[in-house]
């Protein structure tokens, strides 16, 4: 054989090893993609579970949110229909035009409103309190009276108040605030003389509470030093601490005789059982039974 053929040969016996090659290559890289694939699908589905593990979670986690937040708006709606027990009452006695007695007996709370009629809105709002709803003879309530809590004994429904006073040797001295023929107020340092039958002031503000001498008739009153005459007249309003009453008597006397000395009688003292506290320096009263306060 020549050396051409030889080497002819050798050349087709190498290509087709070549080619042998070339395709063993090409399945062994196919071999490697369909296993890639493989791989990359069970990746893909190990990341879509691990992702429905995560939204479980998740979505509890929403929910309670959601159920939370609603949980609170309807708190909050509640919230904006409970008002103070007081001011809802006062509310009630302006709407349907009756009074009220015995609020002091009310504790400081705040309660739903309730719907209804008046009757059924007394019931609920006073579940707690023993109380009277009194009505004319048409119907229309008049006075509501709360008696206290159910359950206590009852109580004294007099006020008391208690007003400091000054001290001049034995004498107690207290700050008044008097109405008399006009609008103005005027205040006064009064002492306070259970043996005078009436209130007691110089004729030098007669004028300033709106009298005049020539309206008055002169009268005769006793004091803790005896009898003594006087301008006699009937103050609107008297005001001493709390305490206020109207229509008080007073009698004007002239300045000199008076002298600083500016008398509380019984004409003022005597809606009230009077307690005179040396101790404390103190004048307490107490609203005598007779007079019933909220019912006027």
């Amino acid at each position: 054989m020549t050396e051409d053929a030889i080497d002819g040969r050798t050349l087709d016996r190498i290509r087709h090893n070549s080619g042998s090659l070339e395709i063993k290559s090409f399945q062994i890289r196919r071999l490697s993609h369909r296993k890639s694939n493989k791989q990359g699908l069970a990746g893909y589905l190990t990341i879509m579970a691990f992702h429905s593990i995560l939204r479980i979670p998740l979505l509890a986690l929403a929910i309670w949110l959601a159920v939370g937040a609603c949980a609170t708006a309807r708190a909050a709606g509640e919230e904006t229909d409970s008002v103070e027990l007081r001011f809802q009452l006062e509310m009630l006695a302006r709407e349907y035009g009756f009074k009220i007695g015995g609020l002091e007996f009310l504790s400081d709370t705040t309660v739903d409103v309730p719907p209804g009629d008046l009757t059924f809105q007394l019931s609920r709002l006073l579940v707690g309190y023993s109380y009277i709803l009194s009505s004319d003879a048409d119907g229309n309530p008049r006075m509501l009276k709360i008696l206290g809590k159910k359950g206590t004994a009852p109580t004294s429904t007099a006020r008391q108040y208690r007003i400091k006073t000054t001290r001049k040797g034995t004498a107690h001295y207290i700050d008044a605030v008097i109405m008399g023929n006009g609008p103005e107020r005027i205040h006064f340092k009064l002492l306070v003389d259970t043996g005078a039958s009436m209130l007691v002031l110089p004729t030098s503000v007669m004028e300033v509470l709106g009298y005049s001498e020539s309206d008055l008739e002169t009268v005769e009153f006793q004091t803790a030093n005896g009898k003594v005459s006087g301008e006699f007249a009937v103050l609107s309003q008297v005001e001493v601490g709390q305490a206020v009453r109207n229509d008080i008597k007073v009698a004007f006397v002239d300045d000199e005789k008076l002298g600083d000395n500016f008398i509380l009688g019984m004409a003022f003292l005597n809606g009230y059982s009077v307690t005179i506290d040396d101790a404390q320096n103190m004048l307490i009263l107490k609203e005598t039974e007779k007079e019933d306060p909220g019912s006027e």
